[in-house]
């Protein structure tokens, strides 16, 4: 009894990993769902699912101050390499699943984790950016300016997200949507870069930009400058900006 009971202990963390973010995806798809009143069968479900959030939330790193402190992280950077983000991840569990104490119960609650979230991303009307997703996004946090020609009208190509990185002040505020342009073109912040086009990285001089190539100007200090706005936030009555 000692033994089984020491057998499940043991796996308490990775079980817990696994169903907490089972339960908080799902939640959040849900909560998404009732607010937006959305139906997976209907074309409205599915665009308000698809575009509206990512295009507001894109455009609330940019210009709130607090969210800014950690969206810099990535517009920082002057050099973008593809599937960084996505071998980090992989690379991660890979690695906790070789792990010799991983048995095979372990193996298969991840699975069964692992197939929620692929059900839960089919059913909630996302299913549809799998191509784009899969496809284009490397590419996006690359130097290939690939375009989509006249697809460009619908989805955000490659060269068009890396307008979205350019310090150049013609390219601020520009192609805020993640995969899909429509509300880019409806709302005059798509921009379509010529052949050529010179785009430039950072968010700043080169000095603000070496602020950040450090451990500690990545992990804490935006943790410590969004908690100064914050409080400060708090005793004015507003976030001022930063």
């Amino acid at each position: 009894m000692i033994d089984q009971a020491l057998h499940v202990i043991d796996k308490v963390p990775f079980l817990l990993l696994s169903y907490v973010t089972v339960l908080v995806f799902g939640t959040a798809i849900c909560a998404s769902a009732v607010l937006h009143g959305q139906d997976r069968f209907s074309l409205r479900g599915l665009l308000r699912t698809c575009f509206p959030p990512e295009f507001y939330l894109s455009r609330s790193t940019a210009h709130d101050c607090v969210l800014w402190t950690i969206s810099k992280l990535l517009t920082v950077s002057q050099r973008y390499v593809p599937l960084v983000v996505s071998a980090i991840i992989i690379t991660q569990f890979l690695d906790y699943m070789a792990g010799p104490e991983r048995g095979v119960d372990a193996r298969i609650h991840a699975g069964v984790a692992i197939t929620a979230l692929v059900l839960i991303f089919a059913y909630s009307g996302l299913f549809n950016k799998v191509i784009t997703t899969v496809t284009l996004d490397p590419l996006r946090h690359s130097h290939f300016p690939i375009g989509l020609g006249p697809f460009d009208r619908i989805f955000i190509s490659p060269h068009m997200h890396q307008v979205h990185h350019s310090k150049l002040v013609h390219h601020w505020d520009r192609n805020l949507a993640t995969n899909l342009a429509l509300l880019d073109w409806i709302f005059g912040t798509a921009y379509r870069p010529g052949k050529g086009e010179m785009l430039v990285y950072g968010i700043g001089a080169e000095a603000d930009d070496r602020q950040f190539t450090s451990l500690k100007g990545i992990l804490v200090d935006p943790v410590v400058n969004m908690g100064r706005l914050i409080f400060a936030g708090l005793r004015t009555g507003r976030l001022a900006a930063h």
